[in-house]
Formats: structure tokens, C-alpha cells, sequence
């Protein structure tokens, strides 16, 4: 396959689409033909397809709603992210005289994260956590196996 030019099945102009949903499948077309085995992280997805990650990201959920994406992408919501992260249980390790909420870990810095609904999604609840967990949080999202265009 030429690098350049990859190829779209015509049934993707058939199945009403919106436009951030055709950028993304057209994006995931190219992935395909350019033989990538892994899902692409929703900021290059967002990068390629001009929009917002936060786009990027509720458009692989409608579409993985429409089984138009489908695999072993998991999309955790976020209790399932903090249950996750609380089994770490470092408690009593680490350095400094903080206490991260989740992991127990003794840190030097916490993190105030607006949790459990987003402070962009007008969330005001706030949990301090350490920069390991506020990182690993916000980053669980992207690690993924074998996918696929359903068309």
C-alpha cells in the first residue's frame, strides 16, 4: 500500500455519520492501512482530526456505541480509575509528611483533583492525591490492545 493514499470502504458515506465521527473512522482507516496494530491516543486522534481531545475522546465513545469501532478498548469510567489506583496501597512509603488520599503513599506534594466528576465538567469536589496517582489517573485511558473499524 502506497503511504500516501489508503483506502475508505464507501459504506462509511452511507451510515449518517456526523462529521467529527467521519474524521475519526477516516483516521482509524488510515491506522489500519498503514498496518498499526495499537488504538492511536486521543491526542494524536485529536491532533489529525482538528478537534479537541475531549471531542476525540466522545466520539470514539458514540462510535464504539454504534459498534462502528469495536475490541478490547476499554474506557474506564472514573470510580473503576480511582478503585484501580487505590490498590496500590502504598501506605507508609514514600517521602514527605502529605498522605495521598488513594494510594496512601507519603509524598512531599499533593495534588487537589477535582473528583468524582471533572472540574471541566463543572465538577467541585476535590480529593488530594499524589502526582503519581493524579498522572496515572488521567493517563489510564490511553492503554489499549487489538481494535478494529467494524464496516
Amino acid at each position: 500500500m502506497n503511504k500516501e493514499n489508503f483506502n475508505i470502504p464507501e459504506k462509511l458515506f452511507d451510515i449518517g455519520l456526523n462529521v467529527y465521527q467521519g474524521a475519526i473512522c477516516a483516521y482509524l482507516f488510515y491506522c489500519l492501512n498503514m498496518e498499526s496494530t495499537g488504538f492511536p491516543s486521543y491526542n494524536l486522534m485529536a491532533e489529525r482530526c482538528g478537534m479537541s481531545k475531549a471531542k476525540a475522546i466522545s466520539t470514539v465513545k458514540e462510535l464504539i456505541g454504534k459498534a462502528i469501532i469495536k475490541g478490547n478498548r476499554q474506557i474506564m469510567n472514573a470510580e473503576d480509575k480511582r478503585n484501580l489506583l487505590m490498590l496500590k496501597n502504598f501506605k507508609g512509603l514514600g517521602i514527605g509528611d502529605n498522605t495521598c488520599d488513594w494510594c496512601q503513599g507519603n509524598t512531599i506534594v499533593l495534588h487537589q483533583h477535582h473528583f468524582p466528576i471533572l472540574k471541566a465538567n463543572g465538577g467541585i469536589q476535590t480529593v488530594n492525591i499524589c502526582p503519581n496517582c493524579h498522572s496515572e489517573y488521567h493517563n489510564l485511558d490511553k492503554y489499549s490492545s487489538d481494535w478494529e473499524v467494524a464496516l
